[in-house]
């Protein structure tokens, strides 16, 4: 199984008629996703951060049906630029945690991030801001 060394949530944004795409980065590699893809990964991130290994609820990612849907889109979105490595782990308890090991280093763009209409992610990227998540390394302490 291959884990990533970085993760880079740029949030760059690739603006269309029909959708808009967002930047993230895994080990350097460029995968834009559609916005809601994007908010699901980066709701796993904070999720990480916040929850460890418990991981974070499919409630909590969004409230609803079809989150799985979302997971799996968002697994195959990522598998076509970065194979081999699975993303997310389900406990079977609706339960949801990112892959990554002690030595993956995590990174936020704040000034694309903190710009986005999308509250949620206003929200989520002030957590991570407040609680200093930038190139964190090793177990997460968790976000109150």
């Amino acid at each position: 199984m291959r884990i990533p060394q970085t993760i880079t949530i740029d949030g760059e944004a690739r603006l269309s008629h029909s959708f808009s795409l967002y930047l993230i980065r895994i080990d350097g590699r460029p995968i834009w996703l559609q916005g809601r893809m994007f908010y699901y990964f980066l709701r796993l991130v904070w999720g990480w951060h916040k929850f460890g290994a418990e991981g974070i609820h499919i409630l909590d990612i969004e409230p609803g049906y079809n989150q799985h849907r979302y997971v799996y889109r968002l697994r195959q979105a990522i598998a076509r630029i970065y194979p081999g490595w699975p993303i997310v782990s389900n406990n079977q308890k609706k339960r949801y945690t990112l892959i990554v090991n002690g030595k993956t280093i995590f990174a936020y763009n704040y000034d694309n991030l903190t710009g986005f209409d999308d509250t949620r992610i206003r929200r989520m990227v002030e957590d991570l801001r407040l609680a200093g998540r930038n190139d964190l390394c090793g177990n997460p302490s968790p976000i109150k």
